[in-house]
């Protein structure tokens, strides 16, 4: 324990993990031979049960934070829903089409410009350059079977 919250800034109402820290900003600490994140140590040391299927979510949407009092277990799909809750992420509204549509990487103004481009002779990997998709994603726009909404 005292290794654990030798790693920990208790100085603001997060408190921030001070070691070693994922590309992402989670915490990870070695507990008992295993790596696992900082935050799910945190609250096995309270002394709180953390099934392996289960997540360790933060509250704060801090992920430095291992404060046991910002952080709740729950399923993966708790995890999506706080996520969705709190506007975090990209994820796809069911049925969404063009820019509404979360992984879109076009928008809606791109598809006339697209289309000026193909009109005007350009090739599909040309144009898929251009915007930073794959040419196939260019073909489908060509042949209308995407973007047709517009």
């Amino acid at each position: 324990m005292d290794r654990f919250w030798s790693k920990v800034d208790k100085s603001g109402d997060c408190w921030e993990w001070t070691a070693h820290k994922t590309s992402k900003g989670y915490g990870t600490f070695k507990f008992y031979g295993f790596s696992m994140r900082a935050h799910r140590a945190a609250l096995i040391l309270k002394g709180v049960d953390v099934p392996e299927d289960m997540y360790v979510c933060h509250h704060c949407d801090n992920p430095g934070c291992v404060n046991p009092d910002h952080l709740f277990v729950g399923t993966p799909a708790d995890n999506m829903r706080d996520m969705v809750a709190k506007g975090r992420g990209r994820f796809v509204i069911p049925d969404s089409v063009g820019g509404a549509n979360g992984n879109a990487k076009l928008c809606d103004l791109d598809i006339p410009r697209i289309r000026d481009m193909i009109a005007c002779g350009e090739t599909n990997i040309d144009i898929g350059q251009w915007f930073n998709v794959h040419h196939a994603t260019i073909s489908n726009i060509r042949v209308g079977k995407n973007w047709n909404h517009i």
